[in-house]
């Protein structure tokens, strides 16, 4: 079953980030949880997602154990969150 957006239809969120987060959840161990942990600390969240340097995780720390997580893995939710804010590598 699938968890409905927790920003609504026209929330700040859009639904390929919200299942993408998802599919994180339950396909990877190091994202378990990151799904119920995002709806729980929705406003911290948008504060990121609403933020001119997300990416800029000192300025920006994240919810609870996801700050404390490795760079690359943060890259991933950033890709599903902002993805104009991360930097393709060629």
């Amino acid at each position: 079953m699938t968890k409905p957006n927790p920003t609504g239809a026209a929330g700040w969120l859009t639904d390929k980030a919200w299942l993408t987060i998802l599919e994180m959840s339950t396909k990877f161990e190091t994202f378990k949880g990151l799904d119920d942990d995002f709806v729980s600390k929705l406003s911290l969240w948008e504060k990121i997602y609403n933020s001119k340097e997300p990416q800029s995780f000192k300025e920006n720390p994240w919810p609870g154990k996801w700050n404390d997580i490795r760079l690359l893995q943060k890259t991933m939710i950033m890709r599903a969150l902002r993805a104009d804010k991360v930097i393709p590598m060629l």
